[in-house]
Formats: C-alpha cells, structure tokens, sequence
C-alpha cells in the first residue's frame, strides 16, 4: 500500500503502553512524536475501542485527576485546578470506569464554610454541631449552651436557660454563665429589685390601656336590660 508504514514491535509496544496511559491518540502521538494517523490506526487495526479524547486537560493531568476524585474533592475544584469544566471532569471519570468519592457540599467542603461558628439575629453565637439532640435545622447549636453544657457533663435541657451575666451574648466564658432551670426562674432573678423606669409617655399609654380594659369588662357584667334602656 503506498505511503503505509510497517511499524515495527518496539513501536507497536510504545503506542499501545502510552495509549493505555494517555487514554488520548493525541497525546500518545505527540508523546512519541508520530503521526496522529499512525497511531489511530494501529489501535483501531488492533481492535482497541479510542476514546476520541483529544487531549483535553483530563488527560494531561489524568494522575491527579484520578488521586483528587478518589480524595473526595469536588468536580468543580478538581476542573479549577486544571483549567477546565467539572462536566468534562465527570465525563472522564465515567468514561474510564473510574471509582471516585462522591462529593458533599457541606461544613469544611463548602467554599462558605467558615469553621462552623456564625451569629444569629439575636446575636448569639452559633456552632455547628451535627450530633447534638437539640441543634436547630441547620446542624447549630448556641454556643452560650454548649459552654455551660461541657461545664456540668451533660446536655441541658430545652426549658433549662443560660444567662449573660454581663449581658454580653456573644462573652460566652464560663464565668460569664449562670444556669438556670426555666425561663421564669432566669426573669425572677434577674429583674429582682429593678424597678421599670417608665416615661411620662409610657405610663400615659398604660393607663389607657388599663382604662380601655376596664371600661370593656363594666361593659361585659352590664345587665341586658340596662344595656337595652329597658326598665
């Protein structure tokens, strides 16, 4: 045949060896410095199924590819790091039966994450805590409670209240917490001997309100006849 070239067995043993490495007749004839044809054709006269890879970043980065996916670092990292897209990542993998660890976007995996403390409305501080029988629906629990709770070995109770003594919510030292076991024992304590200091407004407001509930309740004990303008 004109223009065919009769490879001899080192070369036939070179292409199949940097084939089964690169996985890509791209980077197996750029590898060995061949004709791209030269080498497509004697995988294909060889009955070697090709990928039709043509040496995208995958395969020039395969071993790590391969190391990273098995660690369980996401796709998307994994194209990050070799500059390219996680679906070409994931065709690479699936296409070379390759046993990865699916990825879970939570706690130190999530670009977020920000060592699992953060601050609620209320600002208190919050730790991630995915054990604890009382977490809220996101796996947090306050830390205020969590300090107290190591302090005394076991967990609190839900009606059990830990108090600021400073009134600081987020000085979540040890010293700083008094334990108490219902909310109403913590109001008790705490507002012992204060005495409200109302505004010349507020007290008018009260006062209104009082005189309204009155005025409701006289209304409510009225007799029907009285109410009717009856005798």
């Amino acid at each position: 045949m004109k223009g065919y070239h009769h490879a001899s067995d080192q070369e036939i043993q070179s292409i199949l060896e940097s084939y089964q490495r690169t996985k890509s007749t791209v980077l197996t004839a750029q590898e060995l410095g061949l004709p791209p044809r030269r080498v497509t054709g004697l995988l294909k006269r060889r009955g070697i199924e090709l990928t039709k890879a043509h040496g995208g970043a995958c395969y020039q980065h395969q071993d790590n590819v391969i190391a990273w996916a098995q660690q369980g670092i996401s796709l998307s990292e994994i194209a990050r790091r070799i500059g390219t897209k996680h679906q070409l990542v994931k065709k690479f993998l699936v296409d070379h039966d390759i046993d990865y660890i699916p990825f879970e976007q939570k706690m130190q995996n999530n670009p977020a994450w920000k060592g699992g403390r953060m601050v609620d409305e209320d600002g208190y501080i919050l730790v991630k805590s995915p054990d604890h029988p009382y977490k809220d629906r996101h796996g947090y629990v306050r830390e205020h409670r969590l300090v107290v709770e190591a302090k005394i070995g076991r967990y609190l109770d839900p009606q059990e209240v830990v108090h600021h003594r400073d009134n600081d919510r987020q000085n979540n030292h040890v010293d700083n917490l008094e334990l108490f076991g219902s909310n109403a024992m913590h109001l008790a304590e705490t507002l012992r001997g204060k005495t409200p200091q109302w505004s010349d407004e507020g007290v008018k407001r009260i006062q209104e309100g009082v005189n309204r509930s009155a005025t409701k309740r006289r209304s409510a004990t009225r007799p029907v006849s009285e109410i009717d303008g009856c005798q």
